[in-house]
């Protein structure tokens, strides 16, 4: 099996956009699923948020 290693950068202004983070006070969620460029999500859900976080 291989392994891969990673980190992950997303810009401010598309977590706000993505509804992730809070916006003075409103918004935002606990957690997101984070699918790198390896993974081979099967969800419709999984394959949406991977490809927005390819960009």
């Amino acid at each position: 099996m291989r392994t891969y290693i990673g980190h992950f950068v997303f810009p401010k202004h598309v977590l706000l956009q993505r509804d992730i983070i809070s916006d003075q006070g409103k918004g935002g969620k606990r957690a997101i699923r984070v699918y790198p460029p390896w993974d081979k999500p099967t969800s419709k859900q999984a394959l949406n948020t991977q490809q927005w976080q390819l960009e």
